[in-house]
């Protein structure tokens, strides 16, 4: 009966003690820094840090080619996963969410894969900070057999204020001319970071890396 008789005549070292053993949950959902992990995207998009997690965010599509063996003209798919430095693994806030889409007819269910799905968008959410701002979500556009391939990830933070803020952090972003990379109306085709408002969530920013040819 010793705890009890200490909680009950010494009221601040209790609420020590129970500081104490909740400052780890505390820091856990604060989540992580990604700053780190997305710094080479400001070198002319360098995605050599996200290779291992890009690759297993593609989900297995083979079977796409053979969609005139099947009459309802779906198939299943077999979906990818996410990989993470283990530093971040307590930083992911969701399963990973597959959609796939074609140009013409826009979303289709998430477990169906039809022969004229043009491009696929694997998601999943995360919790943390890049540069101090809340960073919501991390994804990636690829597309079938068609050259798209944009690796972004989601701000909680308006366009403007995302820059603001890069600009007073002195964040310094490097472009690359490419010959392969689309050309926007002046003619320019570098390719670095994009920095766009969330086409759903406009209050939100998209940071994307389109490296589609």
């Amino acid at each position: 009966m010793l705890f009890p008789r200490l909680l009950k005549t010494n009221g601040l070292l209790a609420i020590i003690i129970m500081l104490f053993l909740s400052t780890p949950s505390l820091a856990a959902n604060s989540g992580a820094d990604w700053t780190p992990y997305f710094k080479s995207w400001e070198n002319a998009c360098d995605l050599s840090g996200q290779e291992v997690l890009l690759v297993n965010l593609i989900p297995d599509y083979e079977d796409i080619y053979n969609l005139d063996d099947r009459a309802s003209g779906k198939v299943d798919f077999t979906p990818g996963k996410i990989v993470l430095p283990i530093k971040y693994n307590l930083s992911i806030a969701s399963k990973l969410n597959t959609t796939f889409s074609s140009f013409e007819e826009g979303s289709l269910p998430t477990k169906s894969l039809m022969a004229d799905s043009g491009y696929f968008d694997a998601n999943f959410n995360v919790v943390g900070k890049y540069y101090g701002m809340p960073i919501t979500k991390i994804g990636f556009v690829g597309g079938i057999a068609n050259g798209v391939y944009s690796p972004y990830f989601t701000l909680d933070m308006d366009a403007d204020k995302v820059r603001k803020n890069l600009r007073a952090k002195n964040v310094s972003l490097i472009y690359e001319h490419s010959e392969f990379h689309d050309s926007d109306e002046y003619g320019n085709s570098d390719i670095g970071i994009g920095i766009y408002p969330n086409p759903e969530y406009p209050e939100k920013t998209n940071i994307v890396c389109d490296l589609s040819n």
